[in-house]
């Protein structure tokens, strides 16, 4: 890795910022999003991914793709997910092509299946950021989410081993859904987190599970994960914002944790501009390309039957780009309305590679 891809991506975030500020035209994707597998290896209660069968994309193929959007776009961020991505014997492949055309590579992970071994071959081949799912630490808790009750141990095996991978190369972070079963596990999660020594902990507040997306606005009714008890929710958040204002290891912006305390009251009514349209690019393990991974309009085309570049700047895409850009749903998937300031982003990049330190 080198200065091309912190180049590359500062180049990105400013266009990105004034086609927001201004509304114009000429944004192109600095975040790509590969759903290299719908299969996984737990069967969540939280997540409807792993009932879909759809068809993959062979490895040559994925190959093809990456060294398209290298072409088009240059150095850029690739995330591999899933599904669960380490359940396809060619992740490490993938990754290891990418990372030799100066991108940066991640992963979302459940990270089931990363022992200290495996934690080095990702390291080796050119993983540079990992997000592991850790939803509680609680066995009885992870038994009703996920059907086994030793997950937790297992996940927290899998953040020692990517957290010592090579001496630190990895950063790593917690991903934790916010829901009814692990509202009083929070602060464990968070105290695990920096315990290991990771980058932080992200929250996500529950929302329709992946791979069922169409239940309407009142979806949150029927889900069983939808904490009942409000004013328990709101103690969590205004326990999280202050671990946040401590200067604890909390990824989400102050603002987002209260935003998520205003969702839970009614997220029909928590409503902020979401930014996706301008930076990110989802391609599903068929080739079916998307902006948005509630997929509300259908595919913008398929890989398999068009360049990536041709995808992007097309009559379908620039149309549905626009709308998303003025778009004030209130998208459950709050992560997407924020976005890392310019200034942080660009720093963790070059610290990332070692090229600065400041």
């Amino acid at each position: 890795m080198n200065l091309n891809f912190a180049a590359n991506q500062f180049r990105n975030h400013i266009m990105e910022s004034l086609s927001r500020v201004f509304n114009i035209p000429g944004t192109r994707p600095s975040r790509l999003t590969m759903v290299l597998t719908d299969r996984c290896n737990l069967n969540c209660t939280f997540c409807n991914l792993w009932k879909r069968d759809w068809p993959l994309l062979s490895t040559d193929s994925w190959i093809r793709v990456i060294d398209q959007l290298h072409e088009w776009l240059g150095p850029l961020h690739l995330v591999f997910t899933g599904g669960e991505p380490m359940t396809r014997e060619d992740l490490t492949e993938l990754i290891r092509f990418a990372s030799d055309k100066d991108c940066c590579c991640e992963i979302n992970s459940n990270g089931i299946l990363i022992n200290d071994s495996m934690a080095e071959t990702l390291a080796d081949c050119g993983l540079r950021e990992a997000n592991i799912s850790l939803m509680t630490t609680d066995r009885d808790v992870s038994n009703l989410l996920h059907g086994k009750g030793d997950i937790p141990e297992r996940v927290i095996e899998a953040l020692k081993s990517l957290r010592n991978a090579r001496g630190g190369l990895i950063q790593v972070r917690v991903l934790c859904t916010i829901m009814a079963e692990n509202l009083d596990n929070l602060q464990d999660i968070l105290a695990v987190t920096e315990e290991l020594d990771l980058e932080g902990v992200l929250f996500q507040p529950v929302y329709q599970n992946f791979g069922n997306n169409r239940l309407g606005n009142k979806w949150f009714m029927e889900n069983p994960h939808w904490p009942s008890d409000n004013q328990k929710v709101f103690e969590c958040m205004d326990k999280l914002a202050e671990h946040k204002k401590a200067g604890r290891r909390i990824v989400n912006p102050l603002e987002q944790l209260y935003l998520i305390k205003d969702y839970f009251s009614d997220p029909r009514k928590c409503k902020k501009a979401c930014v996706a349209s301008d930076s990110s690019l989802i391609i599903e393990c068929d080739g079916n390309a998307y902006l948005c991974v509630f997929k509300p309009a259908g595919p913008l085309g398929n890989v398999m039957d068009a360049h990536p570049r041709e995808i992007w700047n097309g009559e379908t895409s620039t149309r549905l780009r626009n709308g998303i850009r003025g778009c004030k749903a209130g998208c459950a998937l709050m992560n997407m309305n924020y976005s890392i300031p310019m200034v942080d982003k660009i720093r963790k990049y070059f610290n990332m590679y070692g090229h600065l330190n400041f």
